[in-house]
Protein backbone atom coordinates (compact mmCIF):
# COMPACT_ATOMS: atom_id res chain seq x y z
CA UNK A 1 0.00 0.00 0.00
CA UNK A 2 1.24 3.33 -0.93
CA UNK A 3 1.62 6.17 1.69
CA UNK A 4 0.98 9.46 1.35
CA UNK A 5 3.99 11.07 0.71
CA UNK A 6 3.83 8.41 -2.70
CA UNK A 7 0.74 9.07 -3.18
CA UNK A 8 1.68 13.00 -3.25
CA UNK A 9 4.53 12.04 -5.78
CA UNK A 10 2.60 9.90 -8.29
CA UNK A 11 -1.02 12.89 -8.03
CA UNK A 12 2.05 15.28 -8.64
CA UNK A 13 3.21 13.48 -12.04
CA UNK A 14 0.13 12.64 -13.81
CA UNK A 15 -1.23 15.78 -13.52
CA UNK A 16 -1.54 17.17 -16.54
CA UNK A 17 -2.26 13.95 -18.26
CA UNK A 18 -4.76 12.63 -15.99
CA UNK A 19 -7.56 12.91 -18.92
CA UNK A 20 -5.81 10.76 -21.38
CA UNK A 21 -4.67 8.08 -19.00
CA UNK A 22 -8.08 7.85 -18.29
CA UNK A 23 -9.25 7.68 -21.67
CA UNK A 24 -6.76 4.81 -22.00
CA UNK A 25 -8.05 1.33 -21.86
CA UNK A 26 -4.99 0.13 -19.53
CA UNK A 27 -4.97 3.62 -17.89
CA UNK A 28 -8.06 3.99 -16.16
CA UNK A 29 -7.56 0.54 -14.47
CA UNK A 30 -4.53 2.12 -12.73
CA UNK A 31 -6.51 5.81 -12.36
CA UNK A 32 -9.64 3.46 -10.89
CA UNK A 33 -7.44 1.55 -8.33
CA UNK A 34 -5.22 5.08 -7.18
CA UNK A 35 -8.23 6.19 -6.55
CA UNK A 36 -9.65 4.05 -4.28
CA UNK A 37 -6.41 4.71 -2.17
CA UNK A 38 -7.36 8.13 -2.01
CA UNK A 39 -8.77 8.93 1.53
CA UNK A 40 -7.37 12.56 2.75
CA UNK A 41 -9.29 15.38 1.52
CA UNK A 42 -6.91 17.10 0.42
CA UNK A 43 -5.84 14.52 -2.25
CA UNK A 44 -9.52 13.89 -3.14
CA UNK A 45 -9.41 17.63 -3.94
CA UNK A 46 -6.17 17.42 -5.87
CA UNK A 47 -7.50 15.06 -8.29
CA UNK A 48 -11.61 16.65 -8.56
CA UNK A 49 -9.07 19.39 -9.91
CA UNK A 50 -7.27 17.19 -12.24
CA UNK A 51 -11.20 16.82 -14.13
CA UNK A 52 -12.77 20.34 -13.82
CA UNK A 53 -13.77 21.02 -17.13
CA UNK A 54 -13.57 17.79 -18.43
CA UNK A 55 -16.33 15.88 -16.46
CA UNK A 56 -18.91 15.24 -19.58
CA UNK A 57 -15.78 14.83 -21.65
CA UNK A 58 -14.63 11.67 -19.41
CA UNK A 59 -18.43 10.52 -18.42
CA UNK A 60 -19.25 10.11 -22.59
CA UNK A 61 -15.53 7.89 -23.34
CA UNK A 62 -16.09 4.01 -23.03
CA UNK A 63 -12.72 4.03 -20.48
CA UNK A 64 -12.83 7.06 -18.65
CA UNK A 65 -16.19 6.81 -17.81
CA UNK A 66 -15.05 4.12 -15.06
CA UNK A 67 -12.74 7.07 -13.33
CA UNK A 68 -15.38 9.04 -13.29
CA UNK A 69 -17.72 6.61 -11.26
CA UNK A 70 -15.08 5.06 -9.33
CA UNK A 71 -14.39 9.46 -7.73
CA UNK A 72 -18.26 9.14 -7.26
CA UNK A 73 -18.11 5.99 -5.75
CA UNK A 74 -15.00 6.97 -3.53
CA UNK A 75 -15.31 10.70 -2.83
CA UNK A 76 -18.10 11.22 0.02
CA UNK A 77 -20.94 13.77 -2.04
CA UNK A 78 -19.71 16.84 0.14
CA UNK A 79 -16.29 16.92 -1.19
CA UNK A 80 -17.47 16.93 -5.04
CA UNK A 81 -20.01 19.71 -5.06
CA UNK A 82 -19.07 21.35 -7.94
CA UNK A 83 -18.78 17.53 -10.04
CA UNK A 84 -22.03 17.12 -8.63
CA UNK A 85 -23.62 20.25 -10.15
CA UNK A 86 -22.09 19.36 -13.45
CA UNK A 87 -23.73 16.23 -13.26
CA UNK A 88 -26.82 17.76 -12.12
CA UNK A 89 -26.67 20.08 -15.21
CA UNK A 90 -26.06 18.11 -17.51
CA UNK A 91 -28.21 15.43 -16.84
CA UNK A 92 -30.24 15.00 -19.93
CA UNK A 93 -27.21 14.84 -21.95
CA UNK A 94 -25.85 11.80 -19.67
CA UNK A 95 -28.97 10.44 -20.06
CA UNK A 96 -29.07 10.12 -23.29
CA UNK A 97 -25.42 8.48 -23.50
CA UNK A 98 -24.81 4.88 -23.23
CA UNK A 99 -21.53 5.93 -21.15
CA UNK A 100 -23.22 8.79 -19.87
CA UNK A 101 -25.92 6.40 -18.08
CA UNK A 102 -23.47 4.88 -16.19
CA UNK A 103 -22.31 7.99 -14.50
CA UNK A 104 -25.93 8.72 -13.86
CA UNK A 105 -27.20 5.30 -12.21
CA UNK A 106 -23.33 5.92 -10.26
CA UNK A 107 -24.47 9.05 -9.36
CA UNK A 108 -28.22 7.91 -8.25
CA UNK A 109 -27.10 5.13 -5.96
CA UNK A 110 -24.26 7.29 -4.24
CA UNK A 111 -26.53 10.09 -3.07
CA UNK A 112 -29.54 8.26 -2.94
CA UNK A 113 -29.46 9.34 1.47
CA UNK A 114 -29.02 12.98 0.31
CA UNK A 115 -32.45 14.45 0.40
CA UNK A 116 -31.12 18.09 -1.01
CA UNK A 117 -29.83 16.05 -4.48
CA UNK A 118 -32.74 13.85 -4.43
CA UNK A 119 -34.98 16.35 -5.12
CA UNK A 120 -33.00 18.33 -7.43
CA UNK A 121 -32.66 15.19 -9.43
CA UNK A 122 -36.21 14.57 -9.31
CA UNK A 123 -37.55 18.15 -10.90
CA UNK A 124 -34.50 17.54 -13.71
CA UNK A 125 -35.79 14.10 -14.34
CA UNK A 126 -39.44 15.96 -14.28
CA UNK A 127 -38.42 18.54 -16.68
CA UNK A 128 -37.05 15.93 -19.30
CA UNK A 129 -39.15 13.23 -18.47
CA UNK A 130 -40.71 11.74 -21.95
CA UNK A 131 -37.39 12.15 -24.17
CA UNK A 132 -35.24 10.75 -21.59
CA UNK A 133 -37.90 7.60 -21.27
CA UNK A 134 -38.24 7.31 -24.98
CA UNK A 135 -34.23 6.96 -24.97
CA UNK A 136 -33.11 3.66 -25.31
CA UNK A 137 -30.79 4.17 -22.50
CA UNK A 138 -32.59 7.12 -20.31
CA UNK A 139 -34.91 4.88 -19.49
CA UNK A 140 -32.96 2.72 -17.68
CA UNK A 141 -32.11 5.99 -15.63
CA UNK A 142 -35.97 6.17 -15.07
CA UNK A 143 -36.17 2.69 -13.95
CA UNK A 144 -33.57 2.95 -11.61
CA UNK A 145 -34.38 6.38 -10.06
CA UNK A 146 -37.23 4.09 -9.36
CA UNK A 147 -35.83 1.41 -7.79
CA UNK A 148 -33.25 3.30 -5.45
CA UNK A 149 -35.88 5.69 -4.72
CA UNK A 150 -39.41 3.71 -4.00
Amino acid sequence: MADIEQLKFILSHIQNDFIEIAKNCSGTHVLQLLISLLNRYEDQQLLLSFIVGHEIELAFDINSTHVLQKIIEIIQEDNRQNLNQVIINNLKALCLNAHGICVVKTFIFYNKEVNQIRLILKEKFKENFMEICQSPFGNYAIQYLFEQWD
